[in-house]
């Protein structure tokens, strides 16, 4: 079980009964994820849906948790993510870590 969820996690960014993290899980879509870790705080999320927009990238499904100071979001996107879009996610202020997925069943 445990390594299940552990295989789940670094496969599709799903956290069950994490200690730091909420439980968050979103059944995978087409298209590309990201994982995001942050600190939860007001306009991360803005930031990040509009550096998507700005680059013509569409959200598909997305999904945001918090518990305490640290928020988790899976956002799974049509297009591929340049690196370019990765480095500017992750110079907003407050984010933590930034993983892509490839491309979903």
């Amino acid at each position: 079980m445990v390594a299940d969820q552990f295989i789940d996690f670094l496969e599709n960014g799903k956290f069950r009964h994490s200690v730091n993290f909420p439980n968050l899980m979103l059944e995978r879509t087409q298209g590309y994820r990201f994982a995001l870790a942050n600190r939860n705080v007001p306009r991360i999320m803005v930031s990040v849906l509009s550096i998507l927009a700005d680059c013509n990238i569409n959200v598909i499904d997305m999904l945001d948790k918090s518990r305490g100071d640290v928020a988790y979001n899976l956002i799974d996107v049509e297009g591929e993510p340049t690196a370019d879009l990765v480095r500017d996610i992750e110079k907003i202020e407050g984010v933590i870590n930034v993983r892509v997925f490839s491309a979903g069943p």
